[in-house]
């Protein structure tokens, strides 16, 4: 990612901050799009909306720290790793965030500022769906 393409995606974070988006609305959006993957969830969600969010963001605080980025990216990995979660359903998350995005910011979602998120999107998924390498994988 640009350094421009980061600042983009943190001024759209916190542009959201700031319109009170409430973080359920993405999971709201995912099962209107994707209605077979509500089954998957607990009927209350309690603070699982919450804590996506919050780690989202976390995520695009560390855009910058490559390290950090990947460390906090693989532990969340991990989790969806056990849950069964799927290239496709990541996928399917990213769409619901982007429109949830879209409908809190409108017109200040610009097409760049859609670009830097999908960007965003596509590399925190692409280090999530990497597959942690064992000292025996690393020999062969």
């Amino acid at each position: 990612m640009t350094p421009d393409q980061i600042t983009l995606v943190r001024s759209v974070f916190e542009d959201l901050a700031r319109a009170g988006l409430e973080p359920v609305r993405v999971y709201e959006r995912l099962f209107e799009l994707h209605p077979e993957l509500r089954d998957r969830f607990p009927e209350d969600l309690g603070g699982l909306p919450r804590n996506f969010w919050t780690g989202l963001t976390g995520l695009v605080v560390r855009l910058d720290d490559v390290a950090g980025l990947t460390a906090e990216a693989a532990a969340a990995a991990a989790y969806h790793r056990n849950m069964g979660v799927n290239s496709v359903e990541f996928t399917y998350l990213g769409e619901a965030v982007d429109d949830v995005i879209q409908s809190t910011l409108g017109a200040a979602y610009t097409p760049a500022h859609r670009e830097a998120f999908a960007r965003t999107w596509s590399l925190v998924t692409e280090i999530m769906q990497q597959r942690p390498r064992t000292p025996a994988a690393a020999i062969f």
